[in-house]
């Protein structure tokens, strides 16, 4: 490339860079992070806690803390069989996860960080992206 090229390659690159920054429209990811309203409007249930849906995770899956969890699939262990040491099926465990995703999807819609489209494409996709999560990289 000669270096009239890159000269003006490097110029459009820098007019692009400035011009975004400047003209460009301004964002914030507050809102998006920390709204101030309720996510769902009338909406009276409130969201479980981390802590809650820690447990709950924890419970069904009947380990007995996270770090018990942690190390097991650092070990590489699947949550599957995790479950299944303990005495465990894995359904309810995959039912959790799918639900708490869905309400992450439904916070995300009703805060209009994603469109209708976007979220039934997700919605869609749940079901699967959990049960390959859950028997990790050894398949069904």
């Amino acid at each position: 490339m000669t270096p009239k090229r890159i000269f003006m390659i490097g110029t459009i690159a820098i007019a692009i860079t400035l011009g975004s920054g400047l003209f460009g429209k301004e964002t914030d990811a507050d809102i998006v992070l920390f709204p101030s309203e309720p996510a769902a409007a009338g909406s009276t249930a409130e969201a479980p806690s981390p802590e809650a849906e820690t447990e709950a995770f924890l419970e069904t899956l009947g380990a007995p803390d996270e770090q018990s969890v942690y190390d097991a699939l650092y070990e590489g262990i699947s949550l599957a069989e995790l479950a299944e040491r303990n005495d465990k099926p894995i359904e309810p465990l995959l039912q959790l996860q799918i639900e708490q995703l869905k309400a992450q999807l439904d916070n995300r819609l009703s805060a209009g960080s994603i469109t209708p489209r976007i979220y039934q494409a997700q919605l869609a996709e749940l079901p699967e992206i959990v049960r390959l999560s859950a028997y990790g990289e050894k398949g069904l």
